[in-house]
């Protein structure tokens, strides 16, 4: 796959995470010392895969038909009379011929199963998308998971918990290239295999910058992480020959030695060198390809390429505020960071934790599995029922080494670069916005109590927030749903706003002012909003979506040079629909607090959500000025096109929020009118 080269890595045989892991120079000793030590029961990833149907392409008509009603809330009966026609052009010309060529494209890998060779009809054009994008990886792409606090957080601080979480996530890792750690299944019968290729690029992975399109470098037999302070980077084994990992004590103990040593953060004017990393991506393409002049430079980043993964020890405390800590999570909030790694766990002067991700290689739900075991085997907790079984115990090693400082020499050129950045990168952050909502008035329970979908109950409260605040109903709404039940999905649109969706948010207010008789009419039209959600999440769930087919006949066109330049992909409508102005999506783990995440459009809002028995929480997320996206879009859209002038507000959002779910259950809870 050209928009995917590993350098390092050749993924092109089926084979074992052992064999994955053996291929590097010291990973023969590593693997001997697994075998030795390996007495849990092991899984074969690959014979997993082979349980999964591949991601289905569905018919174009059905798209299509799926397409307008989509759209339809979105526009007026004069844009909706333009859309028909547009579609109808795309059915009788250029559409069957592409959908002909996509449908033989993906004949063509229908006996590619194995882990590193499995492939699906909109891989290419996924992995182009996102690697393709010339935009700041931060903030507009990589997610914060911010985790709950470990019980012991006081007594540990932040050495401990860094090297609590450290060893677990390194432990986790050990267990995964030694075949013991259990596959995923999407149902808690555990009948119905979830696809792992993404682990594939859980660890010692990196984007790296390239003019035009990036690459993912994955670095064969690492056995080291790479660690933030202030504006140095360090590095430190944390597996022995023999796969034993760190233990958290020794952890904390060389943790310790890093923070007594640099007890004050960095001067302002001092060069962090990870900033870089921070722009837009020709740019930063060819800045590290100036860095890499210097023997020096080119040392010290291959080291942190190779890394497992990153560790940032921040100086600063977080905590306060939930908002703070979000901000912080998925800004850095001026602190040093390397975006382009894998994942960066972060802690807080207080052992706060969270972790932020490059989100090219993999979704959520893949580092959510590793977070939520690792989290609860540094807690001393159950996993959660229904889950794949804990990772077996991993020999543990005190026999570790001093933590060592990188080395840079930056020229002139790079040392104004990296003050560009800085300052550039500071502008987007600052415009960047968020509010936590944790409201604790009622959760799942509640609404599963209604006999109606909590997500769906959810969904709606966001739109009526919005109608409320900003007076509109007709918005693009766009919930990330997960295709991880079929090989190589990873996932699928829910577009939320509906007919009934839009029947329901119009008239609720005025419902909710007319008594028993509104209260009933409202819960009707609260209960065919629901239910048609319910409807639409299950469809994309089983592939049936509009967004992930359209989007790939979109791409294949712009390859194959017809087709692109439809009525349908330059109507008015596919522009409001690839406007998500509301991007949600929904994490839910008993380790994290929320899933954070930058809007995805100037007018927008980002809304990550989880969902309790008893709560709900919506990081809430705005820019207040103009983003730094590179003024590229989702599905050919140009961002700068689409502003209008909307001026958005988490706070007030995350109260109308509020506010929207009270009246919901006010709604939902209704006795029936008394009948004359």
């Amino acid at each position: 796959d050209r928009l995917c080269q590993f350098s390092r890595l050749v993924l092109s045989i089926p084979f074992t995470m052992m064999q994955w892991v053996a291929r590097g120079r010291t990973s023969v000793q590593l693997q001997r010392g697994l075998m030795s030590s390996a007495v849990a029961r092991t899984f074969d990833w690959n014979a997993h895969q082979e349980g999964l149907p591949r991601l289905p392409l569905p018919k174009l008509d059905e798209t299509l038909g799926r397409y307008l009603d989509a759209v339809t809330p979105l526009a007026s009966p004069e844009e909706l009379e333009k859309t028909i026609a547009a579609v109808n052009q795309f059915a009788n010309n250029d559409g069957p011929r592409l959908q002909a060529l996509l449908a033989e494209r993906d004949a063509a890998g229908v006996n590619q199963r194995a882990l590193g060779t499995a492939t699906s009809y909109v891989r290419p054009f996924w992995n182009a998308m996102y690697l393709g994008g010339r935009y700041p990886v931060n903030i507009n792409s990589n997610p914060a998971l911010i985790m709950k606090d470990l019980p012991a957080k006081a007594s540990l601080g932040q050495t401990g918990v860094a090297a609590a979480l450290t060893s677990a996530i390194s432990r986790w890792y050990v267990a995964m290239i030694s075949d013991r750690v259990e596959p995923d299944f999407v149902d808690k019968a555990k009948k119905a295999p979830g696809c792992m290729e993404e682990y594939r690029f859980l660890f010692a992975e990196t984007r790296i910058p390239k003019t035009g399109t990036d690459e993912l470098l994955i670095s064969d037999g690492s056995k080291h992480i790479a660690i933030l302070r202030g504006a140095d980077v360090y590095a430190l084994d944390v597996i022995d020959s023999a796969g034993a990992v760190a233990s958290p004590t020794t952890l904390s103990d060389r943790f310790a030695s890093l923070v007594e040593l640099t007890p004050h953060p960095a001067d302002e004017g001092v060069a962090r060198v990870g900033t870089l990393t921070s722009q837009e991506r020709n740019w930063w393409a060819t800045e590290r390809s100036e860095l890499l002049l210097s023997p020096v430079n080119r040392q010290s980043i291959e080291v942190i390429d190779r890394a497992l993964f990153v560790v940032a020890l921040d100086h600063g405390d977080y905590s306060s505020d939930p908002s703070t800590t979000l901000t912080w999570g998925v800004t850095g909030a001026g602190e040093h960071r390397w975006w382009d790694k894998n994942f960066t766990l972060q802690v807080d002067a207080k052992g706060t934790a969270c972790i932020n991700f490059e989100h090219a290689p993999y979704d959520g739900a893949t580092v959510v599995r590793m977070l939520e075991d690792m989290w609860c085997e540094a807690s001393g907790r159950a996993l959660p029922s229904g889950r794949p079984g804990p990772v077996p115990p991993i020999p543990t090693t005190d026999n570790v080494e001093q933590c060592t400082k990188l080395s840079f020499k930056l020229s002139d050129h790079s040392a104004a670069a990296v003050q560009q950045a800085t300052s550039k990168f500071n502008q987007f952050a600052d415009i960047t916005k968020f509010k936590l909502l944790d409201f604790r008035e009622f959760g799942k329970g509640a609404m599963k109590s209604w006999k109606m979908s909590p997500d769906g109950c959810i969904q709606m409260a966001y739109q009526l927030a919005y109608y409320r605040l900003h007076g509109d109903h007709s918005v693009s709404v766009y919930e990330s749903c997960s295709t991880k039940r079929f090989l190589r999905g990873r996932t699928e649109a829910i577009r939320s706003n509906t007919g009934a969706s839009s029947a329901f948010v119009a008239n609720a207010d005025e419902l909710l002012g007319q008594g028993a008789p509104g209260l009933e009419a409202a819960r009707q039209l609260l209960e065919a909003a629901t239910a048609r959600h319910r409807d639409m999440a299950s469809a994309a769930s089983q592939a049936k979506g509009i967004d992930r087919h359209l989007f790939s006949l979109l791409s294949l066109a712009q390859e194959v040079g017809f087709g692109a330049d439809a009525p349908l992909f330059k109507d008015a409508m596919w522009t409001k629909l690839n406007t998500s102005v509301l991007s949600t999506s929904n994490v839910n783990s008993e380790a994290l607090v929320v899933l954070g995440f930058g809007a995805v459009c100037p007018q927008g809002y980002g809304l990550g959500y989880t969902v309790e028995e008893d709560a709900v929480r919506v990081a809430v997320s705005n820019y207040i000025g103009d983003p730094d996206t590179g003024g590229s879009g989702f599905g050919g859209v140009t961002v700068a096109a689409v502003t209008d002038g909307v001026k958005t507000n988490c706070d007030a959002m995350a109260e109308a929020i509020a506010q929207a779910l009270r009246d919901i259950q006010r709604i939902a809870t209704a006795k029936p009118a008394a009948k004359l």
